[in-house]
């Protein structure tokens, strides 16, 4: 079994720094170790908050992909030591513009520059990368100018592969209805499930109240409609992201002002949870568990974790699952 922690970084306009908090602490590798998480994954998003070096528009060259990859891993390598990550393989610049032709061949692209770059710094603890384009329906023909290549993806795996490490993606199912999901043209889990050694699918039940269907109709995400979600994850041969934010640790609002990503709802500070009601966070971010032991009778093998970015969170969820469920969380 393998438990994989988002860990989450920033480039600052000079250099990088953890996002990762244990309250008002940064929190350490061995904070992460003692929450039972066997591999971190270092990463920003989707790319937006790596340095980037090549063109403000146009894509970036094999260079400037070298260079930033190489600068990450240096950091990294000393920042990460004493546990296993996966770094980031980021999909878009600071602008929001893909680093590179995402229809294009990955043989001397932005992003066959960032993996030599990362390979550049020699560490044992990097045991693969991550790929961060989100979008589940990303080799969708007709999708425009974000649609990916498939060859360009199975030429990084191959790649990736040949040094000894895996690829990971953590593709997001939004608000799609089962119909969507099980429609290729929407969704292309499926179809790209052999390049990755893992895929942790997002439900983003904790995020969403309401799905959409292919007409634009929309109704209640409910606790059944997740747990035919993981239903289809496991019938896929694929793993599932846990989710949950600082919604959980019921800060308050002083003024309005809330901790960073947070914002006021109600007098208490909220971040990506559809209740501003921190027991009913818990409570949704809980059903991810219950799903699982109703649907399989026990957790996925493997599991993702988003939290945002304090293992007050990791804490608060380990407590309420163990009263609750009488379950370990992580």
């Amino acid at each position: 079994m393998a438990t994989f922690g988002l860990w989450w970084f920033r480039w600052n306009g000079s250099s990088y720094e953890s996002r990762m908090t244990l309250g008002s602490t940064e929190a350490t590798v061995y904070d992460f170790k003692n929450r039972r998480f066997n591999y971190l994954i270092a990463l920003d998003g989707e790319g937006r908050a790596s340095h980037y070096t090549g063109p403000l528009t146009g894509y970036g060259s094999y260079n400037d992909g070298y260079r930033d990859g190489q600068r990450l891993a240096a950091w990294l390598t000393f920042k990460l030591q004493g546990i296993h990550y996966y770094i980031t393989i980021p999909f878009y610049t600071p602008a929001g513009n893909p680093r590179d032709n995402p229809q294009g061949s990955f043989d001397n692209s932005y992003w066959n520059g960032w993996v030599d770059g990362v390979l550049s710094i020699v560490d044992s603890n990097r045991k693969g990368f991550y790929w961060s384009l989100e979008a589940a329906g990303q080799i969708t023909k007709g999708y425009g100018a974000g649609r990916v290549n498939e060859q360009l993806i199975s030429d990084l795996s191959s790649y990736v592969r040949s040094y000894g490490l895996k690829l990971i993606w953590i593709p997001a199912l939004r608000d799609r209805d089962m119909e969507f999901i099980d429609n290729p043209e929407y969704v292309n889990i499926p179809q790209l499930r052999t390049y990755f050694n893992y895929i942790f699918v997002q439900p983003n039940y904790y995020q969403l109240s309401t799905l959409r269907d292919k007409y634009g109709n929309t109704y209640e995400y409910s606790y059944e409609e997740l747990k035919k979600r993981v239903n289809w994850i496991y019938e896929g041969q694929v793993y599932m992201e846990m989710e949950v934010d600082k919604t959980v640790l019921g800060i308050s609002c002083n003024n309005r002002n809330c901790p960073e990503d947070m914002r006021c709802i109600e007098n208490t500070c909220v971040e990506n949870c559809r209740s501003s009601t921190p027991i009913f966070a818990l409570s949704y971010a809980g059903d991810y568990l219950r799903a699982q032991k109703d649907v399989l009778g026990s957790k996925f093998y493997h599991r993702a974790y988003y939290f945002s970015t304090d293992l007050n969170v990791i804490d608060n969820m380990e407590r309420y699952c163990q009263d609750n469920l009488g379950e370990h969380y992580v």
